[in-house]
């Protein structure tokens, strides 16, 4: 096993922002001012069907600086189907000019079903998988980077995970938006990917510096406690609460009013039923006590899954969060003036981002 370090990426709202053919309207509204410092990539014919790829910002000088590191290994893993991957990841190869063998694998969302049971995985984006695949590679020397806690959050990714706030000039959800102006200058002043690059030069020199067996071993997480600390990198490290789940005091409480408001509605309907509609009687009478149980069941929750903590840049963000913090607040619009129609579609072909 070699001194290497792994980086696994997520793509939408991580690497990239895509347009879809039918939201790149939106693109086109922009002022060209707008437009062209966004750094567009047109995906497809330009005069035809087309969608666009918003870089995010720094991306190239990341990468870059990936290349230049041989014991840097990168690969992509996106919740979207593995054509995608592989179409992202053939765009960016291209257009980075990064080499046919740069990318170590890219991974959708047929990678996380399990084969022997063909269901999806409890662990989505488990490393596990990762692990297996590439033995060199293991909890030491491997991290995660993605916009969205759920992908990374379990107890399995969880120290080996980077939470970044999403890359979304359009909204991080599926249906695009317009933000108005706050979500596009949000985008626009993005550097987040400046600490990635950051912590992926201090995590390689941490590794670097380990013995061979420590990696072999990977019993040490890479954003274990004891090793942030070693790195100086703690201040990243912030904690996430769940809403508070309900205690088991408040449950027999309300176990109780369940029953006592069973027993007042079957002591109603008995009264109004003949004997012969006792049986129906029992029939509610059990349906009733078995979704009580079933009720009281969905609100039990898990006592460690209240709080967790993840490695984070930026604002501690949900991907909801950045929609309303980008906002409806239009101190003044961005689109183009009425009168004007068409507008040049730029077709950038370069993705390092204007100094």
């Amino acid at each position: 096993m070699s001194k290497e370090l792994l980086v696994v990426f997520d793509i939408d709202e991580t690497l990239i922002h895509y347009m879809g053919k039918q939201y790149r309207h939106l693109f086109y509204e922009l002022e060209p001012e707008y437009q062209e410092r966004l750094n567009p990539i047109i995906d497809g014919d330009q005069d035809g069907e087309h969608g666009i790829i918003i870089p995010r910002p720094y991306l190239q000088e990341l990468f870059d600086y990936y290349k230049s590191e041989p014991n840097i290994k990168v690969a992509l893993w996106t919740y979207s189907e593995q054509e995608y991957a592989y179409h992202i990841r053939d765009k960016l190869t291209e257009l980075l000019d990064l080499g046919d063998d740069f990318f170590l694998f890219a991974y959708g969302a047929e990678d996380m079903i399990i084969e022997e049971t063909g269901e999806e995985d409890d662990y989505p984006k488990n490393l596990t998988k990762v692990y297996e695949n590439f033995p060199q590679f293991n909890a030491f020397n491997t991290f995660i980077v993605d916009d969205a806690p759920g992908n990374i959050k379990h107890e399995i990714n969880m120290k080996n995970s980077l939470l970044i706030q999403p890359f979304a000039p359009f909204g991080a959800e599926k249906v695009r938006e317009d933000l108005g102006e706050n979500g596009i200058e949000i985008a626009l002043n993005d550097n987040i990917l400046t600490d990635v690059k950051t912590i992926s030069e201090i995590a390689l020199n941490d590794v670097m510096g380990c013995d061979i067996e420590d990696i072999e071993a990977g019993e040490e997480s890479i954003f274990d406690k004891k090793r942030l600390k070693r790195m100086d990198l703690s201040k990243y490290l912030k904690k996430y609460g769940k809403p508070p789940c309900l205690q088991k005091t408040n449950m027999k409480q309300q176990s109780q009013k369940m029953k006592t408001d069973m027993k007042h509605q079957l002591q109603e309907m008995k009264s109004k039923m003949e004997s012969d509609m006792k049986r129906k009687l029992q029939e509610m009478k059990t349906r009733i006590e078995s979704d009580m149980k079933t009720n009281i069941k969905k609100q039990q929750c898990v006592k460690w899954s209240s709080e967790y903590e993840l490695v984070t840049i930026g604002n501690p963000k949900t991907k909801k969060n950045f929609v309303m913090t980008a906002g409806k607040k239009r101190h003044k619009s961005i689109k183009k003036k009425r009168g004007k129609k068409g507008g040049k579609k730029t077709s950038k072909k370069v993705l390092k981002r204007k100094q």
